[in-house]
Formats: structure tokens, C-alpha cells, sequence
């Protein structure tokens, strides 16, 4: 098997016919000697994607067809495509077309010429809402700290992951997969590429804001320590100024002879302050105790509800 194209499908019924007949067309036209295959793994569409995902699969054994109980998030369901697929490249994009297919042979190309086990789309002019620009750079900015990504990768969907990198990434046993993040942690030689990006044929983003928090929180939260240092840097500002200051009044007393008379209103600025910092570092620790009874219960990350053309793993 030489490639393998992977696509998180989530209540796309408008255009997933489109989109798998370029997908196809394109793959056709990569290498007619290749074997090649097609992944489709519906994040528990609520529309008729899955109708149009199995009817295509039963009339064509290159596409490998699954659907998962309920909708777990775009990760999940790539890592299940990363998990089924047996290609010697595996290219990620989404559904909406907004990825063209005919980029994925620059992709391909790129990697075999430049030794690159992991290839990201970096868009030439972004067609994304402003909602998900900005998103876009927060992610980048929290994945460039905690990854150290010193070649500045951009992030993006559209990627390329050469077998050897597919395989470490799929020993990964923490809850959340985020797939960028870890194939930057287990990456050789990543690099960026410009590609096209398409305007969106119908609807909004999937991503809403809230969408894109909880994201931002599942990365800091599953791979990094930083809002730890950070809450403990907090706490130790807090208590050298408050050592100062009760310094200052000690001095104040003995050495001044002043009296300074604390307000009412003063104190319960201060206790409620110093509460909300007790309660932000009780709610960071609380994070990462979840995530890890989440990894320690050794739950299954996704179940999957049906299948066609694939080998159980």
C-alpha cells in the first residue's frame, strides 16, 4: 500500500460526494501502478454522511468505510484513520473541500525530495473565519511552547505522515491525541510547504469559539506543565509580596510609630482575591487529576460502531 487519505467526516452530506469523488480522482492520477486507499471515519454525523460514506464504500474495496458511536472530536477520528490505515504516506484533510485534493501530490513530492517524515500545508491565503484565525494562532502559539517547535511549523489538517512516524504515534496511550502535537514530538525532519486553500461551499466552521477553548485546554492540560509552573510562579509573587508588606507594617509600628488601620472594604478585596487564586490553582490541579484517572481507568477513546472494508485492530 503507498498512500493512504484520511478524512474526518462530521455532518457533510452537502458536499462529501464531491469531496470523495476528487479525493478519488486525484489518487487515480498519483500513480496507476500504487495501490492506494481511501479512509472515511464519520464522527457520529447526525445528517446522511454515513449513507453516502457506505454506499460509496460497498462499490469500491480501496475505501475503507467506519463510523464511531457518537461524535468524539476531529482527533479522535483521525487517530482511528492513522490507526486502520496501511499506506507507506498517509495525507490527513478535512471534508469541506477546503483542502483541495489536487495538493496532495506537492505534499508527497515535497517529502521523497527533502527526507521529510512529517509535511504540513502552510496556506498561501487562509480562507478561514476570523473565529478560527485567531483560534489558529492561539493553538500555534500554546503548541510552538510546549513542543519547542524551533522550525515554526503552522499548523493545519492538511499534513502528511510517512509510516514510520504513523507508527510511533499510534503507541500513544494518553486520552486526548492530538495529532499535530504528536507527530511534532515523534517527528525527524518536519517542514511546512505552501498550498491552496478553498473558500468553504456551504455552512460555518465546525469549530466554534468554545470549541476552539476546549481544544487549547485539552493540548496544555494533556501534554504540558506549564499552567503548573505558572500557578506556582503565581504563588510565589503572592507570598513574597505578602511578606514584604508585613514587613512593611512591622517597621511601620515599631520604627514610625504609626498605626495604619485596615478597612473593611480593603480586607474583603483581598480575601476574595486571594480566594479566586486558591481557586484557579484548585481548578488547574483538578485538570490534570482527570486526566489522569482518565488514562489509569484505560477507557477506550472512541468506540466504533460499524465498518466496511477494514481489518478489526
Amino acid at each position: 500500500m503507498h498512500l493512504s487519505v484520511i478524512i474526518p467526516v462530521y455532518n457533510s452530506s452537502k458536499y462529501l460526494s464531491r469531496t470523495i469523488r476528487e479525493a478519488l480522482n486525484e489518487i487515480k492520477q498519483l500513480d496507476l501502478n500504487l495501490k492506494s486507499e481511501l479512509i472515511l471515519v464519520d464522527d457520529g454525523s447526525n445528517d446522511a454522511s454515513w449513507s453516502i460514506i457506505s454506499s460509496e464504500a460497498k462499490t469500491n474495496k480501496n475505501i475503507k468505510a467506519i463510523r464511531l458511536l457518537k461524535n468524539y472530536g476531529q482527533h479522535y477520528a483521525l487517530f482511528c484513520g492513522l490507526l486502520e490505515s496501511e499506506g507507506e504516506y498517509c495525507i490527513t484533510i478535512d471534508d469541506d473541500l477546503q483542502n483541495p485534493p489536487a495538493e496532495i501530490k506537492k505534499l508527497l513530492n515535497h517529502s521523497k525530495v527533502n527526507n521529510c517524515d512529517f509535511v504540513v500545508g502552510n496556506f498561501i491565503k487562509s480562507k478561514k473565519s476570523f473565529i478560527r484565525l485567531v483560534g489558529s494562532k492561539i493553538i500555534g502559539f500554546a503548541v510552538n511552547r510546549i513542543y519547542l517547535n524551533k522550525k515554526n511549523i503552522t499548523n493545519s489538517n492538511f499534513r502528511l505522515l510517512r509510516r514510520d512516524l504513523v507508527d510511533r504515534i499510534i503507541t500513544h496511550t494518553n486520552g486526548f491525541p492530538y495529532i499535530n502535537g504528536l507527530a511534532l514530538e515523534n517527528s525527524i525532519n518536519p517542514d511546512n510547504i505552501l498550498v491552496a486553500h478553498e473558500k468553504r461551499m456551504h455552512g460555518s466552521s465546525k469549530y466554534s469559539f468554545l470549541k476552539l477553548v476546549n481544544l487549547t485546554f485539552s493540548i496544555l492540560f494533556n501534554y504540558s506543565v506549564k499552567p503548573l509552573r505558572l500557578v506556582t510562579l503565581i504563588g510565589i509573587f503572592f507570598s513574597s509580596a505578602s511578606f514584604l508588606i508585613g514587613i512593611f507594617f512591622l517597621l511601620s509600628k515599631f520604627f514610625l510609630a504609626t498605626t495604619i488601620v485596615a478597612g473593611w472594604t480593603s480586607i474583603i478585596v483581598l480575601l476574595a482575591f486571594f480566594s479566586g487564586i486558591n481557586l484557579l490553582i484548585l481548578g488547574l490541579l483538578g485538570e490534570y487529576i482527570v486526566n489522569v484517572l482518565l488514562t489509569v481507568r484505560n477507557k477506550e477513546r472512541y468506540i466504533v460502531h460499524e465498518s466496511i472494508n477494514v481489518k478489526k485492530k
